[in-house]
């Protein structure tokens, strides 16, 4: 996992020296690390569909949304858009907290930085943030962790929105979206 997020790493301050002339210190090698690592963590469980540790990790991009200062999608009550290719009751689609409900529900997460003139034209990055979950072990580990695939490419989006908002006045609305990167197999999804 070291060499994946080192990688990840040296992808971003790559890209970051094509924007020099902005702030030198906007992105830093400590906030990617800390990103990646929790986000590949064992306690993260691989980040499987319709499991807890999907929807930690949604919460945890929320979060960093927050920090960041985006907003949520107009009428959107939070930053998630959810949805199921389950068949499902009401009831059934929070938990016992009033959560929604990690094993009948996945949760996009949808953040905005909007525009300053160009209000109807927008550009959007994008990322799955799920991975394979756990399954049979390789070297007595049975989490397929998804530091590549695609805590890197989560990381590298979250980096992105904090930078920025801090760094540039943008016309078009940017928009940053984390999904469950099997949504585009639930051709029969239902979003609640």
């Amino acid at each position: 996992m070291r060499r994946i997020a080192a990688i990840c790493v040296s992808f971003i301050f790559l890209t970051h020296s094509a924007f020099s002339q902005y702030s030198t210190d906007s992105i830093s090698e400590t906030e990617v690390k800390r990103i990646i690592q929790f986000l590949a963590a064992d306690s993260l469980k691989g980040r499987g569909n319709y499991t807890p540790q999907l929807h930690q990790a949604a919460h945890f991009i929320a979060g960093e949304f927050d920090k960041c200062g985006l907003q949520r999608f107009p009428s959107f009550p939070s930053f998630f858009q959810r949805f199921t290719n389950k068949l499902i009751t009401g009831k059934e689609r929070e938990d016992s907290s009033w959560l929604y409900n990690p094993q009948k529900v996945l949760l996009n997460v949808i953040g905005l930085l909007p525009g300053k003139s160009l209000v109807h034209e927008a550009v959007i990055f994008s990322a799955h943030y799920d991975h394979l979950g756990t399954g049979d072990a390789v070297s007595y580990d049975s989490i397929y962790n998804g530091a590549n695939d695609n805590a890197s490419g989560t990381t590298a989006l979250l980096v992105l929105a904090d930078y920025l908002p801090k760094e540039t006045t943008t016309k078009e609305q940017l928009f940053f979206v984390h999904f469950p990167g099997k949504s585009w197999v639930f051709l029969d999804q239902v979003y609640l």
